[in-house]
């Protein structure tokens, strides 16, 4: 577990950094309103004046550790006035991201509409094709406006929104499918351009963005064979996206995105205790493995359904832990973007989790034999058959969605 110790100077810059972020927007704002012709030193003063304390930590080093270290902390509060313009609504690589979306915007669409034409081609209609084509590339635009407000006021809206959930389970069916226990470092330099790639298809949302790079540095540090506490990743993340695009300080997306991670990091253990489900615990657990002769007798059987119970309830409990620790920091901020939050919100969860684990394997499986079949016809049955297993798997949650948002106080 990372110690506090080693959290704060991570915290601390990350903090500045949102800091200076948010005064740049300020200042430009009260620069264009009050003397316009101010918005043109915003640049200049403030990067001259973050190379000078950089430097002046640079010097102070060796003998003034901690001047040094308050000469860093400021250059980075600086420089994050120095990354929002004048104006505070666009970055210094704003033009830059501009050109980028303009060439690769217009080319993805035209992927994700061929893939959206796969989902149709093999049967999957209405909501189903809607609730699959959002979940897997983002394309919202199937979806029924019903649906869309059942989702939205059951608290199940993001998972329309691709964020970490998604990226997560494509991550680990893509981990299953590469032989990581033997060639780790072959299979990391395969899965992470795929999981990249994927991000650019779906568009380089914010919330897709910071996904993908805390898996990416998940992998780097595992293959590097150094720990990788959650807050250290989440908060190096949070100041490498902010320097490189400060303006998604103002993205609800990308704030609910890094309040959910908080969340989990912060409250997650605090209220899922896994020692209470080990089944060794148990002293029925003792009792049967100290009689191998007699696996079946009556004590292996209670040992047998106390140990079903405890996993099916740590299942339960480990969704409900996380669900709640997301929320308890998204909420304030779904309250204030969209007006409502639903008192059903760790129901809804509780269905959309463990069925989203089964969508989107299921929804990519059709895809890749979707591409498969003009060259090899013989994949088809079973592509039917997981196309059939998919939109039943799809309905029932569209169908669970509904019910929740039919509930009283929704």
């Amino acid at each position: 577990m990372q110690t506090h110790s080693r959290l704060i100077p991570s915290l601390a810059a990350t903090v500045l950094l949102l800091a200076g972020i948010a005064a740049g927007r300020a200042v430009g704002a009260s620069c264009v309103a009050t003397v316009p012709c101010l918005r043109w030193l915003v640049h200049p003063v403030t990067l001259g004046t973050a190379c000078a304390l950089l430097a002046l930590a640079a010097l102070l080093t060796a003998h003034r550790a901690r001047l040094s270290t308050v000469a860093v902390l400021a250059a980075v509060f600086i420089l994050g006035v120095f990354l929002i313009r004048s104006s505070g609504r666009v970055s210094i690589w704003g033009g830059v991201n501009t050109v980028l979306q303009q060439r690769l915007g217009s080319d993805m669409s035209e992927k994700r509409r061929q893939l959206c034409d796969i989902y149709r081609c093999q049967g999957l209609r209405d909501d189903a094709y809607g609730v699959v084509a959002a979940m897997t590339l983002g394309e919202r635009q199937g979806v029924s406006p019903r649906l869309k407000e059942a989702y939205r006021t059951s608290g199940a809206a993001h998972v329309f929104a691709l964020s970490g959930l998604h990226l997560g389970i494509i991550y680990l069916f893509l981990a299953l499918i590469l032989p990581r226990w033997r060639h780790p470092r072959a299979s990391s330099a395969v899965l992470l351009p795929l999981l990249w790639a994927y991000t650019v298809l779906v568009g380089c949302h914010p919330s897709v963005c910071r996904a993908a790079v805390m898996l990416t540095l998940y992998t780097l540090l595992t293959l590097l064979a150094r720990r990788s506490g959650g807050m250290g990743v989440l908060l190096f993340t949070a100041f490498l996206l902010l320097s490189v695009m400060p303006e998604w300080l103002a993205d609800a997306g990308f704030l609910m995105s890094f309040m959910a991670v908080l969340g989990i990091s912060v409250f997650y253990k605090l209220l899922y205790r896994r020692e209470r489900f080990y089944p060794w615990r148990d002293p029925y657990y003792r009792i049967s493995i100290s009689n191998p002769a007699k696996p079946f007798d009556s004590h292996s059987l209670k040992f047998y359904r106390v140990t079903a119970l405890r996993a099916v309830s740590g299942w339960v409990w480990s969704m409900v832990s996380v669900s709640l620790s997301a929320q308890l920091l998204v909420a304030p901020l779904v309250a204030y973007y969209f007006g409502t939050v639903s008192p059903w919100f760790l129901l809804a969860n509780l269905i959309v989790s463990p069925l989203a684990l089964l969508i989107i394997p299921l929804a990519f499986v059709v895809l890749l034999l979707g591409l498969l079949v003009p060259f090899l016809p013989i994949v088809q049955p079973f592509l039917h058959l997981v196309v059939t297993a998919l939109d039943v798997v799809v309905r029932t949650l569209n169908n669970a969605i509904l019910w929740v948002a039919s509930l009283p106080g929704v």
